[in-house]
């Protein structure tokens, strides 16, 4: 069952949101609503939701606001708005997605599939040993399993993305880039680029400058863009240049 929290200042959309999950055919549950954020951080901490539908725009605290309160986001994030300029905020708080209103149904239904999917592979993810975590992919044939440190790099194409193995093998997920960021936030892979993510393991050099771009120790050359140079300058700041 996927739990999911409502924060909208508009009970009119809040009443719109909860008619279309009832639409919605697999196990899910609305398991509270609020109209403010204040509302919305006691509700998260009390229900432990795996998906948070959010307004951008609220009373005293916005919706990217809200994400503030806490330290590592534990639930999936699918933002709502009148407002379109805020797409790529929601992009960096690695949001399921970004929802114009009035909502359509089809958008949403996507969003909530991708939340389960992401909730099962999360589940799936098992811990062999401190240095050894089995990470699990879906694809269209079921559950790929890799050692974090058998990936070399993460690679956006079109819907999925493809898993670069340090032995020279390509896998492709179903999973689009961000929600592999998402699965991954908790190990040595980083995103570093809209269609790329690396394992900073297997960096051999950082090139900064006009151009910037990581060489890889498969000797794969990896662009670095410009939202994502500051975060890795701090992380990589110890490689050679």
């Amino acid at each position: 069952m996927l739990k999911v929290v409502v924060v909208d200042n508009q009970k009119t959309y809040q009443s719109i949101l909860q008619e279309l999950l009832l639409e919605y055919t697999k196990p899910i549950e609305v398991v509270g609503q609020a109209i403010d954020a204040v509302t919305g951080i006691h509700l998260i901490h009390q229900f432990q939701p795996d998906v948070v539908i959010l307004n951008t725009e609220m009373p005293y605290y916005s919706g990217f606001q809200l994400l503030d309160f806490f330290e590592a986001a534990n639930f999936s994030i699918i933002f709502t708005t009148h407002h379109k300029e805020h797409a790529l905020k929601a992009l960096k708080a690695n949001a399921l997605a970004y929802l114009i209103q009035p909502i359509e149904k089809e958008l949403l239904f996507q969003a909530i599939d991708k939340a389960i999917v992401l909730k099962e592979a999360q589940l799936a993810n098992v811990v062999t040993k401190s240095d050894a975590v089995k990470i699990a992919f879906p694809s269209v044939n079921g559950w790929l399993y890799f050692y974090e440190y058998e990936i070399s790099f993460l690679e956006s194409k079109g819907k999925e993305t493809l898993i670069h193995l340090a032995n020279g093998k390509t896998l492709s997920t179903t999973f689009g880039l961000k929600e592999c960021q998402l699965l991954l936030e908790k190990t040595s892979l980083v995103r570093v680029h809209r269609s790329y993510m690396v394992n900073l393991r297997h960096i051999k050099r950082y090139v900064k400058g006009g151009e910037r771009f990581l060489t890889l120790k498969d000797d794969s050359k990896i662009d670095v863009g410009k939202m994502y140079k500051e975060d890795l300058n701090k992380i990589v700041s110890f490689f050679p240049k």
